[in-house]
């Protein structure tokens, strides 16, 4: 969304020119049930860590022009990228299409890869983007805290927590739903991915607590969702568990 017209100083828009608005894919209301799953993620990485977009539900209203038809649904603003690195004293980094392994901020990237195994995301790279794109896909990077880039990750609609009717497995990765779960880390930040899943042990109750903040969520909805990542933290129990469940199929490079 554009604002065409500076918003006014006591606006929670000042200082925005553009926002990402993620809006229902239909109007059953299943539809807007996985939208706010989706939302869920955002405060979910905030809890982990600083290095998030931020996100703000919202109730939009949809109207003709001819004023004919009018429905209000709910929806969500994703947080501008530079507002994210201005909060972490960063800034974005300019990069060309693919970008090595060496080169990403070691903690970061293998929290990074904890939280998608976590909500069961495959569609995403730290490394490239689409054919034709910049690096990365579903993920931005910045920079300014040594040479290292450090991406900040985003857009889980493919996710198995969301669970999206259209959403399937990227190609080339043998599995046979998006609710299956495969580690997509790279094996040079397992240590990384250790410690992030000591983390995630600790902060069960603060991730789980997010679904109980989203007022509109129907119960049903929130059983689904705590049930998936009931299925996580058994995969994590222990560092044991995270070496046996996840690294063994972790990437190189």
């Amino acid at each position: 969304m554009e604002f065409t017209q500076k918003p006014a100083a006591s606006s929670l828009f000042d200082g925005q020119k553009r926002l990402k608005l993620v809006t229902h894919c239909k109007s059953a209301g299943t539809f807007e049930q996985q939208l706010l799953v989706e939302y869920a993620a955002y405060p979910m990485l905030n809890v982990l860590t600083p290095l998030s977009f931020r996100a703000r539900l919202l109730s939009v209203e949809y109207t003709e022009p001819s004023g004919k038809f009018s429905q209000t649904k709910w929806g969500f603003f994703i947080e501008d990228l530079d507002d994210v690195a201005k909060r972490n004293g960063l800034t974005e980094a300019k990069v060309g299409a693919r970008i090595t392994v060496p080169q990403l901020e070691p903690r970061q990237a293998g929290l990074a890869a904890m939280f998608e195994y976590m909500i069961g995301n495959l569609d995403w790279s730290l490394r490239a983007g689409p054919e034709g794109e910049v690096c990365c896909h579903n993920a931005k990077l910045l920079t300014g805290n040594g040479p290292s880039l450090t991406p900040v990750i985003y857009d889980f609609d493919y996710s198995g927590m969301v669970d999206r009717p259209y959403a399937i497995p990227p190609e080339g990765i043998k599995v046979r739903s998006v609710r299956q779960r495969m580690y997509r880390g790279h094996c040079r930040h397992n240590q990384q991915a250790l410690a992030a899943a000591a983390e995630f042990r600790n902060k069960r109750g603060e991730i789980e607590a997010v679904f109980n903040q989203i007022q509109p969520m129907s119960e049903r909805t929130k059983a689904k969702a705590l049930a998936y990542l009931a299925t996580f933290y058994e995969d994590i129990a222990t560092d044991e568990a995270v070496r046996t469940n996840l690294l063994k199929t972790c990437l190189g490079g």
